[in-house]
């Protein structure tokens, strides 16, 4: 009858396992219970704790301490732990004995006849506190174990990510280059044409158009030959800056290169006391944060600073029309540009140069419309 109710489980838990939805952890859990009683009835009517194969119910306690959450797994200890001992209780367990440990004990109690039976009583004692312990160190060992791999296994995902990224820097970094290098000519020529403009009394109506311009490149050539500076001194080490200073010199040369955007910043009174470890792609990558919310919505952008936690915190909140759900949170991967012209670079550009620094970006739609930009960087020191 235990056979035959043992098989047709089996046979119900092979066509289970034909269908496509995924086995859950509970179903595991009570494939594995029912494989314990089954087993430890099959002992119960094949000589009891001394049936030789007794050690099988470690099986099923060793397949969930590898694959089952640990809950399950100390579940099914003291359920294994419990079946074996129930196997004690049963009325002839006592006469279950080899005949080898029989033979043995017997030669030994020739002058007492309770020795035979004190001695394997020893014996069957000695084997439960041997499958207790045998299965308290399956279920710890094999379960520290599991969780030691998954550990290793996630940082090797980790440095993984890290090098794909890195790579993709590396590629956009040779493209920025090649394009900076054919930029120069141009700006060049076009920084001649400009001032033969502004030197012209014919176009005296339009001088301040000209001169924005001629703004606009001279900041041209100041990011050109920032790169070209900053590939320079690639070894050299950071230096730290006011937290406060760095903020200014930000909004102000957004100001200059998006002279058509409105901004109001909200600057708290702590950025004075404290100091960042930051350099020009650092300023960049939020100053391309800026142009997004100036692109999205350059009537209204709030910019607001803090300390908090040891960390500079920036918010930057436009009135645009938001972004998609797929690129809320942190944008760590290229994707597809919002804008027309974009190229879905600019938001994985400044994410991944702020993470170089021990920060965080995230993006976030606001209530009532809009996009909020979080950005946190850790600070160097009090000043």
């Amino acid at each position: 009858m235990v056979l035959g109710a043992f098989t047709i489980v089996t046979a119900l838990t092979f066509f289970r396992l034909q269908a496509t939805k995924p086995v859950t952890s509970l179903e595991t859990i009570g494939q594995l219970t029912l494989d314990v009683v089954f087993t430890t009835s099959l002992f119960g009517l094949t000589g009891g704790p001394a049936n030789p194969f007794v050690s099988f119910l470690l099986f099923p306690l060793t397949v969930s301490a590898a694959i089952l959450p640990w809950r399950y797994t100390w579940v099914m200890m003291l359920l294994t732990i419990t079946c074996y001992a129930s196997l004690f209780l049963l009325p002839n367990a006592e006469h279950y004995t080899p005949h080898h440990i029989t033979s043995s004990i017997h030669h030994a109690a020739t002058k007492s006849p309770s020795l035979e039976h004190s001695a394997f009583s020893l014996h069957m004692a000695g084997m439960w506190v041997n499958f207790t312990l045998s299965g308290l160190f399956i279920s710890f060992f094999i379960v520290m174990m599991r969780n030691q791999i998954k550990k290793q296994q996630f940082k090797i995902n980790e440095q993984r990510e890290t090098a794909l990224k890195d790579e993709q820097l590396i590629g956009i970094a040779t493209e920025a280059a090649t394009a900076a290098h054919h930029m120069s000519t141009p700006l060049s020529t076009m920084a001649v044409i400009v001032n033969d403009l502004l030197s012209s009394p014919a176009n005296k109506h339009i001088k301040d158009d000209i001169l924005t311009l001629s703004a606009q490149l001279d900041n041209c050539k100041t990011v050109l030959a920032g790169l070209r500076h900053h590939a320079d001194a690639k070894n050299n080490p950071l230096t730290s800056i006011s937290t406060s200073l760095f903020i200014k010199n930000l909004i102000d040369e957004f100001r200059l290169l998006r002279p058509e955007a409105t901004i109001s910043e909200d600057l708290q009174d702590s950025l004075e006391e404290a100091s960042l470890i930051a350099d020009a792609p650092l300023r960049l990558s939020i100053l391309n944060v800026l142009n997004n919310s100036a692109d999205s919505y350059p009537t209204e952008i709030l910019f607001n600073a803090y300390i908090e936690n040891n960390s500079l915190h920036i918010t930057i909140r436009d009135f645009g029309p938001g972004i998609p759900e797929h690129l809320e949170g942190a944008i760590s991967q290229p994707t597809t540009s919002t804008k027309a012209d974009g190229m879905g670079l600019g938001l994985f550009l400044s994410h991944s140069t702020i993470n170089r620094f021990g920060g965080s970006l995230r993006l976030t739609n606001a209530t009532g419309g809009g996009t909020i930009t979080h950005i946190e960087l850790p600070l160097q020191q009090t000043i």
